[in-house]
């Protein structure tokens, strides 16, 4: 006789995978502690943390990289969610027009993404040491273009802040997680944006961030 007091369980019909990608001059270490908090929140996901050179090539180039690694790791059909660390936000919005017809892909989260463009950027491209530490896409992160892709991924995105008009490094103009000016990061069509008192270096290793990023990838909410 079947047990008619507990409901039974719905399972997914399709594999859940949520794909970690890290920003300018970072490594897939730098995200090695928020894709072990997203596989304790979100245990039914199968967590990836993918890494790649960013100081070799341009935008084009790592989304060039991000699309073999997901077609060649995760198979298709799977859906796809992302959380995602400043440059690494513009290299997932490259992708998903590129990946959208053979994935389902559901959400991203991006963590201090410039989304406008940054003016940091912008200003340290202008030194030949600095194009040499962080390669081309230094300067193309100054104004970046790059698809929306709203029309593929729902994007929630949280947004280093003081709440102040002095941000986290006092001689950028506005308030600003350190790097990112909170006016670059708007990003139109975006299902949410949420200012949150975090640095932008620090974003990866933010547990309170991660419980964020968890409840956007499950609900479409911060």
């Amino acid at each position: 006789m079947s047990d008619s007091s507990h409901p039974p369980i719905s399972l997914p019909s399709h594999p859940l995978h949520l794909i970690c990608i890290h920003g300018l001059g970072r490594t897939s270490l730098d995200m090695a502690i928020l894709a072990a908090r997203m596989k304790k929140l979100l245990p039914e996901y199968t967590v990836h943390n993918f890494g790649y050179p960013t100081h070799a090539g341009v935008i084009s180039d790592h989304s060039d990289k991000f699309l073999s690694f997901i077609t060649s790791t995760i198979p298709e059909g799977a859906e796809l969610n992302f959380v995602c660390h400043s440059l690494g936000s513009m290299v997932t919005r490259a992708t998903a027009p590129r990946i959208y017809e053979k994935y389902r892909l559901n959400r991203a989260v991006l963590l201090g993404p410039p989304n406008q463009g940054a003016q940091i950027a912008r200003v340290l491209s202008r030194y030949k040491f600095c194009n040499s530490i962080f390669g081309p896409t230094l300067k193309e992160l100054g104004n970046p273009s790059v698809p929306h892709s709203t029309e593929f991924l729902q994007i929630g995105v949280l947004a280093g802040s003081t709440g102040i008009p002095v941000g986290f490094l006092p001689f950028l103009p506005g308030d600003n997680d350190g790097l990112v000016l909170l006016k670059e990061t708007l990003l139109e069509g975006a299902k949410a944006h949420k200012k949150v008192l975090v640095p932008h270096p620090l974003m990866p290793f933010s547990g309170k961030l991660a419980k964020m990023a968890a409840q956007f990838i499950r609900s479409g909410e911060f």
